[in-house]
């Protein structure tokens, strides 16, 4: 099971997260785009994996699904 932990600091506990594959939209000056992206859901929040700009400019998630699950 592949499982990504985070380290609050404040508190020192380390918080299991399970990764989402999501399909994600983001209308911009040139369109609409559409792509797939594993990220996290954490404090009715989507999160970006490894400091991507994902969710940063109006992204929306369309539909997902734990990766757990897929494989």
């Amino acid at each position: 099971m592949h499982e990504f932990l985070i380290l609050k600091l404040k508190t020192m506990k380390i918080i299991e997260l399970v990764p989402i594959l999501a399909y994600i939209e983001h209308h911009n000056d040139l369109g609409k785009s559409l792509w797939y992206e594993v990220v996290l859901y954490h404090n009715n929040e989507w999160k970006s994996i490894d400091n991507s700009n994902t969710f940063n400019d109006g992204e929306k998630v369309l539909k997902w699904e734990y990766c757990n699950d897929i494989l």
